[in-house]
């Protein structure tokens, strides 16, 4: 492997921790000699070179190939702005592509959480596969695997606890419409028993159509709310999971004040901390209010938690 940014090397550490012979390649030199340090103090120095240099110009003069290539850029610009498109991040990947795949047939590239996926998919040319990364709900980071003439084969998201995955979801990324997404229709809200919101990794697919034919009895709250409610519990469900307790009216809402109870708003007129104010309500830990647009008329309905993933 090589590994075009290295840093203080956490990836290339995990990935010669995993077996792989890594070329680490950083261009400061404090970092390169603590990376060296830190190696030999792990016991991995016999799978880790470190080179002192700039990627691109070690690639272009090099003559190796190897299985993967790896690189994290630095999501910053000169500036010291926060950048996230690819062509913006050091070293440019998308315009030193084609000498990359001179060496090798696979890249990996760690891109930031907030890069639109429609994005990814439209410009980045060879792109196979991408992973969502998210831990207890919350994207954390988007891997795109891009591999030489290699067809593209959708996404994945993956969820994870400290010592265990909690769910897996794969789209392939060829339908975002709402033609087709089943919705509440004549139900109200509080008919249900079950709400559900899909993790953050999710959300960014927007693959309603893949999320309904896996869990077959969600209904979608409203086309621009995405939040759904069931009579069907799916434990699976790549999200949070709550059971619905009642739909306060007005003095059903003056009951609550002073509770502790979290505050989620989706799609409604008012936000989260307005509500919250409103009713001077403070986070709880299992007791929710979610505020939400449903069939095109703001509701609130009092859940408790069963999976508590982002918690």
């Amino acid at each position: 492997m090589l590994d075009m940014t290295a840093g203080l090397g956490i990836d290339a550490m995990s990935f010669a921790a995993a077996g792989a012979k890594v070329t680490a390649c950083e261009l400061e030199t404090i970092k390169c000699d603590v990376l060296r340090h830190n190696a030999e103090l792990l016991g991995l120095s016999d799978n880790l070179t470190v080179q002192c240099c700039d990627s691109i110009n070690y690639i272009s003069s090099s003559d190796k190939r190897f299985d993967i290539v790896f690189a994290d850029p630095a999501r910053r610009a000169a500036d010291g702005h926060r950048v996230h498109a690819l062509a913006q991040c050091e070293p440019d990947i998308e315009a030193n592509m084609s000498e990359i795949f001179n060496h090798t047939s696979r890249l990996l590239v760690k891109s930031s959480p907030l890069l639109d996926i429609s994005l990814i998919v439209d410009t980045v040319e060879n792109l196979h596969h991408i992973y969502i990364v998210c831990f207890r709900g919350e994207c954390k980071e988007v891997l795109m695997d891009i591999r030489s003439n290699d067809r593209f084969t959708g996404a994945t998201v993956v969820d994870l606890d400290w010592n265990r995955t909690i769910s897996t979801f794969h789209s392939d990324l060829k339908r975002r419409d709402s033609e087709g997404i089943l919705y509440l229709e004549n139900r109200k809200p509080e008919d249900f028993r079950f709400l559900y919101e899909p993790n953050a990794g999710v959300m960014k697919t927007g693959d309603w159509h893949t999320l309904q034919s896996e869990f077959s009895g969600l209904r979608k709250a409203d086309i621009n709310t995405h939040v759904f409610l069931s009579d069907e519990y799916y434990p699976g469900f790549p999200g949070r999971i709550l059971q619905i307790t009642s739909a306060p009216d007005k003095k059903g809402l003056k009951s609550i004040k002073g509770a502790k109870i979290n505050v989620v708003s989706r799609n409604h007129p008012l936000s989260a901390p307005l509500i919250s104010k409103k009713y001077g309500l403070t986070p709880g830990a299992d007791d929710f209010l979610y505020a939400l647009r449903c069939n095109n008329t703001p509701v609130i309905l009092l859940a408790k938690i069963i999976s508590k993933e982002e918690e």
